[in-house]
């Protein structure tokens, strides 16, 4: 039997869960299954990708690009935006983000590098960029992968962000089918 809180709270029990906690009785936020296992239907988070394959790319040399999945799979809460790709925190809290990419480094571009890194209200600074990704020698493809944790303010932003040090637009591409943007809200 739901025990209703003035009409905007609703705790319930029944066969199937031993607690459930909504704005109504139908639609849980919150609930405890009989194994004791917490589920968070509602949970802030988002997987972006791309609907199709694009092919390779060519990254733009002595910038700072975002990349820009055009798809998601799924996106709870809709706060990553496909035309910008921009996830944009709804509530303060603790976030985990997470990326991969693909890459090709072209033969002569010994001495270029590519760092990634996830980027919050678009800084570039020593504070909110974190480098993960590096590679050498020339004529190899390699992927890049991050992961992050960070506290974020209802309405802060964070974007994936490559940036080559190459000379020209021909030392790096990338393949962005196979790679993804990710995160959800963590606490």
């Amino acid at each position: 039997m739901p025990i209703d809180l003035g009409g905007n709270f609703v705790v319930s029990a029944n066969t199937t869960s031993l607690m459930n906690i909504a704005s109504t009785s139908t639609n849980p936020a919150f609930r405890v299954d009989s194994a004791g296992s917490t589920l968070t239907p509602k949970q802030i988070g988002f997987m972006a990708g791309w609907s199709s394959d694009p092919g390779w790319q060519w990254l733009t040399h002595s910038t700072y690009a975002t990349f820009q999945f055009n798809a998601t799979s799924y996106n709870i809460g809709n706060c990553f935006n496909t035309a910008n790709g921009r996830f944009t925190a709804p509530v303060n809290g603790t976030y985990l983000f997470h990326a991969t990419s693909y890459f090709y480094k072209n033969a002569g571009f010994d001495g270029s590098f590519v760092y990634i890194w996830f980027s919050r209200n678009g800084n570039q600074n020593y504070l909110d960029v974190k480098i993960r990704g590096h590679v050498y020698t020339a004529g190899n493809y390699f992927s890049g992968e991050i992961a992050q944790y960070t506290y974020l303010n209802a309405g802060d932003y964070v974007e994936y962000v490559v940036y080559t040090s190459a000379s020209n637009d021909t030392s790096f591409e990338v393949y962005p089918y196979y790679g993804h943007f990710e995160g959800a809200l963590v606490g």
